[in-house]
């Protein structure tokens, strides 16, 4: 199952639903928000042992590295430039992500499953029960 994951994925904006109401539950930098509702994010996992690198990014700004095994919290900044708490497992044919805004406190889930060539993300914002839905298509 964890396969699946091992790619390349670039974020469909066109997919996204619930995008405003979730930027403001999580109280998103109103610059940021911007920059993620018009350029497309993209994530690429990859696995040595049981260590995996997640490589997080948005077109043309840069990319952040996150080095972790599942079930271990780690520290690290958001892609917004916030410093935050995750801890990821695998469940079923999902890979789940918590994590909480080191800012704000805020936490939220992401969900993510593979359909053929889609990552299907659903990312909830525990406290309010506020959730968005995307696509990434693989690279």
């Amino acid at each position: 199952m964890v396969e699946q994951f091992l790619n390349k994925w670039k974020a469909d904006i066109t997919s996204y639903r619930n995008f405003d109401e979730v930027m403001d539950a999580m109280q998103l930098d109103p610059m940021a928000r911007k920059v993620f509702k018009e350029r497309a994010g993209t994530l690429e996992y990859q696995l040595d042992g049981d260590t995996w690198t997640a490589l997080a990014g948005v077109e043309g700004l840069g990319v952040r590295k996150y080095v972790y095994k599942l079930g271990e919290e780690i520290e690290g900044i958001g892609l917004d430039g916030v410093p935050l708490k995750t801890k990821s497992r695998l469940e079923g044919d999902a890979l789940i992500e918590n994590s909480t805004s080191q800012k704000y406190g805020i936490p939220n889930t992401i969900t993510r499953r593979v359909k053929g060539d889609i990552l299907e993300c659903t990312l909830l914002v525990d406290e309010k029960g506020v959730q968005m839905t995307y696509n990434m298509t693989k690279m």
